[in-house]
């Protein structure tokens, strides 16, 4: 089949060209913000120490660490969905790995700027060091980051200050802060180019209807052979040399680089020879798209795909946000005395508390006038999805009941926010055969 170029041919260049370089910025300095962001408003942290984890505000406890490790799962598929329908788009744009080689790489460049490196090796020495040190301490800076998503935020900055009050995070912090500045002085982008497995996952996943990065081969006469999507390339690759090329990250900047020249030569100006597009096909024009198409969904795989994923977020907040079943167990620890008249019995309460929210629960013993709760108002207060355990010492006066006899009685457990959560637990409250054995606080 022949193709047809004519669009491509006559029509003018574009008139509002949209530059990539100022919006992958924007979404990196937000994705900087939200990394710092999010383990100090609760929205993604685990308590080592405390046991306990955070996600969007809520409290876990560990007994519930199965949704962390869903909520993980959601976020492999996803990647792996978003990188199926536009390619690299989490290198170039997302990535703290590349947000890291960008800023230094920036860094790098205005220091040789301000400290006039090119005109002696005592200047480019001096800008070297001034780069070094800066780099040391973002480092440091970005493991504090690192550690406010494992330990409280005020530990963690007190042990930036007095490293010897708190050894334990002290020790985390210095060991994340020389990983990240060797990978910030020496590494970099050499990660990217051998050490990520990202690329070789996506050369898997990707095919024909995948955004990638495309130098138009059909219109290589057009091409002044200035060279400048070369230099400007982070990875320093030749996109001419062909589309989907293990190095390149989809960052855009050749696109940039080839419309900030060839529509601005003022004898002849044309469209820009790179562009994002889904797939290698030359007649993929944008005015021949369809609204699915235009956002990725080319073919029924993407669909299926699109729809899994938002099945899968949509059961994950509903296991952060939802409502699950209040459960309560509870044993006898062993514990018999002899108080005032009264035989008294300790069992260990445990409360599950399934609400999405704060809630407290009222403790009584149901069907039995003559067995009770020594504290008749016992109250427990169990946070969000997590579990607390109680002791509730249960009374019975002597006389009322026999020795060596055991009685089956009912715990009962109520919230006091909601009246239709009530529960019940079957328990025995035992009456030894000698009182002599019984004795007061033990």
């Amino acid at each position: 089949m022949p193709i047809d170029l004519t669009d491509r041919i006559i029509q003018p260049p574009p008139k509002n060209i949209v530059r990539l370089h100022p919006l992958r910025r924007i979404a990196q300095v937000a994705l900087g913000v939200v990394l710092v962001l999010l383990p100090l408003v609760n929205w993604l942290r685990v308590d080592m120490p405390a046991g306990r984890f955070w996600l969007f505000g809520q409290s876990f406890t560990a007994q519930n660490i199965i949704i962390l490790f869903y909520g993980c799962a959601v976020g492999a598929v996803l990647l792996l969905s978003v990188s199926m329908v536009y390619g690299r788009w989490w290198c170039g744009w997302i990535c703290p790995q590349t947000l890291a080689s960008d800023f230094g790489d920036s860094l790098h460049t205005r220091l040789d700027h301000i400290f006039h490196a090119t005109h002696s090796p005592f200047n480019r020495a001096i800008s070297r060091a001034t780069w070094s040190i800066l780099m040391i301490g973002m480092a440091i800076a970005t493991a504090a980051v690192v550690c406010t998503y494992f330990y409280p935020p005020a530990r963690v900055w007190s042990s930036l200050t007095s490293p010897l009050a708190d050894t334990r995070v002290a020790l985390h912090l210095a060991i994340i802060s020389l990983i990240i500045a060797a990978d910030l002085l020496w590494v970099r982008r050499h990660f990217c180019r051998r050490g990520c497995p990202y690329g070789l996952m996506l050369s898997l996943i990707g095919d024909k209807n995948t955004m990638t990065v495309r130098y138009l081969w059909e219109r290589d006469d057009d091409c002044i052979k200035c060279g400048k999507c070369v230099t400007v390339c982070p990875m320093d690759i030749d996109i001419k040399k062909g589309a989907n090329q293990m190095e390149c990250i989809g960052c855009g900047e050749c696109i940039d680089a080839c419309n900030d020249i060839l529509p601005m030569i003022k004898a002849n100006p044309k469209p820009g020879l790179i562009e994002l597009r889904y797939g290698l096909d030359p007649m993929r024009t944008q005015a021949r798209l369809t609204a699915f198409q235009r956002i990725g969904l080319w073919d029924t795989r993407r669909i299926f795909l699109a729809s899994v994923s938002l099945l899968l977020v949509a059961g994950f907040f509903f296991q952060v946000y939802g409502t699950r079943p209040t459960t309560i167990s509870g044993f006898a620890n062993g514990s018999i005395n002899y108080a005032g008249g009264y035989i008294l019995e300790e069992y260990v309460l445990i409360v599950q508390n399934g609400r999405p929210h704060t809630d407290t629960f009222a403790v009584s013993i149901v069907g039995n006038k003559d067995i009770g709760l020594l504290d008749t108002r016992k109250l427990i207060r169990v946070a969000r999805s997590a579990s607390r355990s109680s002791i509730i010492t249960i009374a019975a006066k002597i006389g009322s009941v026999s020795p060596g006899e055991r009685y089956p009685i009912t715990i009962g457990v109520e919230s006091l926010d909601s009246q239709h959560d009530r529960h019940t637990l079957d328990a025995v409250f035992y009456v030894p055969e000698q009182e002599a054995h019984l004795k007061a606080g033990t």
